[in-house]
């Protein structure tokens, strides 16, 4: 084993028979970037994927650990050592980022089983002297891995090589954390254990609101926040080098404000809280609030909105109109052929009294041939005056009527529609009237005399 030490980078080189690596290690860490490299030559290696995990064992954030891994030749640095200028084939910047304690480099070996060497290289940032004890171990598997098996049954599924799909409400990148949604104008609370992190959504799919207040407070005070949106890649939630909003809760003992501006492009964001603490549990509530600008924009964006509502309830108003008037026509018109046939198969259908009956009985004279007599000086049938040329019909009772009435009446009747005597026999009376009525309780007689009809009835 030969130990170096050149700029931060410190240098373990072993060679292994097999892949497989079970190291506990410590180090004492004093500047502020050190590269710990480890060599490998694997061999025998039956399965096709290979994971490498660094789990530390004290985690804390005083120094953050970024496990990387390079093919042939070993990670390198710049001179000074910067992070940025770090060179390697896979690195596990997620666990950097967010200040994880486990850290998980995955490839697919058959891809690289030309190389002959592995480096394995831990990097750590340091902000103050600290002793680091690690544990780093391998695993192989014929089917595809995801960092910590997407953290078991209910929260996700390894849905490609290093890529867990995560069931809502769990997020991350082994779908660990469990997120929390805010409401508006109700309180959310979310608890964090030690060394942890929680989330907490604000999604303007569902409130709607050009922007809204954010107001949180908490119990402990050995935490950080970060605000902020999470990019195309939901796995790249807020953190340390992402982010809108960086508070210090153990420096910041005020509670939260914070305005959220929403966009199309930004409907969604998301406040990561980190517990900081090794063995307390923090607990954040929040709630937000709508703002003054959104309110004002609610309403104008509503007022918008109700114009082509009105138009909308006017367009159907009409079409309901003219749909109930279309309906009535149809009713009436309806009733209209119904009485028209009626009346044309009452036309058809045979008249009470035959045609040339009436002509027989009582033909068609000209009203001045009556001209001695004194006439009633209408039609009763049509309520319409005679003329000097009407044709009129005289009934054997005497009563006159326009011919073309009477012979309409007697289509339906047999009787005078005003003395209601029969008139459909060709027999006369004894003074040569229609028929009269006959019944059982009543005697009618009838008299003439100077064109004159006297009825009297007797009991």
């Amino acid at each position: 084993m030969n130990h170096s030490r050149i700029y931060g980078v410190f240098i373990i080189q072993i060679a292994w028979s097999m892949l497989s690596l079970d190291i506990n290690q410590s180090l004492n860490i004093s500047q502020d970037i050190l590269l710990n490299v480890l060599e490998f030559k694997p061999s025998n290696i039956q399965e096709r994927y290979i994971s490498i995990e660094l789990t530390l064992n004290n985690f804390n954030y005083t120094a953050i650990p970024l496990l990387t891994l390079s093919l042939n030749n070993q990670p390198t640095l710049s001179k000074p050592p910067q992070i940025s200028s770090l060179i390697s084939n896979f690195t596990d910047f997620y666990a950097y980022n967010n200040q994880l304690a486990q850290h998980t480099v995955i490839f697919d070996y058959q891809e690289m089983a030309f190389n002959t060497s592995f480096f394995i290289g831990i990097l750590y940032e340091n902000y103050s002297d600290s002793a680091i004890t690690y544990n780093l171990k391998s695993q192989e598997s014929s089917d595809l891995m995801c960092p910590n098996k997407c953290s078991g049954i209910g929260r996700g599924r390894c849905a490609a090589l290093n890529n867990c799909a995560c069931y809502f409400p769990y997020v991350g990148r082994d779908c660990g954390n469990r997120i929390s949604v805010a409401n508006l104008n109700k309180n959310v609370t979310v608890p964090i254990e030690s060394s942890q992190r929680g989330y907490l959504e604000i999604n303007n799919t569902q409130l709607n609101k050009s922007s809204v207040i954010l107001k949180c407070t908490w119990i402990g005070n050995a935490g950080m926040i970060y605000l902020g949106w999470p990019t195309s890649n939901e796995k790249d939630l807020p953190n340390r080098n992402n982010y809108m909003l960086r508070l210090n809760i153990g420096q910041d003992k005020s509670p939260l404000e914070k305005k959220i501006d929403f966009s199309e492009s930004n409907p969604i964001s998301l406040m990561a809280i980190y517990n900081t603490q090794e063995d307390k549990k923090i607990t954040i509530a929040c709630q937000i609030y709508e703002s003054s600008s959104s309110s004002s924009s609610s309403s104008s964006s509503s007022a918008k909105v109700s114009k082509p509502i009105i138009v909308l309830i006017c367009i159907l108003c009409i079409s309901c109109s003219l749909l109930i008037m279309l309906a009535i026509g149809c009713v009436l018109r309806y009733r209209y052929l119904k009485s028209m046939n009626s009346r044309i198969s009452e036309i058809e259908s045979p008249s009470k009294i035959p045609t040339n009956s009436i002509n027989t009985w009582y033909p068609i004279t000209d009203l001045k041939d009556f001209k001695h007599m004194e006439l009633p000086a209408m039609c009763m049938i049509c309520i319409e005056d005679y003329s000097p040329d009407s044709k009129v019909r005289k009934l054997k009772c005497g009563h006159i009527f326009h011919a073309a009435c009477i012979d309409e009446w007697f289509r339906h009747n047999t009787i005078c529609c005003l003395c209601k005597r029969v008139c459909d026999t060709v027999e006369a009376s004894p003074l040569g009237d229609c028929s009269p009525i006959r019944d059982d309780s009543t005697r009618i007689y009838n008299e003439s005399f100077n064109g004159l009809t006297i009825v009297e009835i007797q009991q």
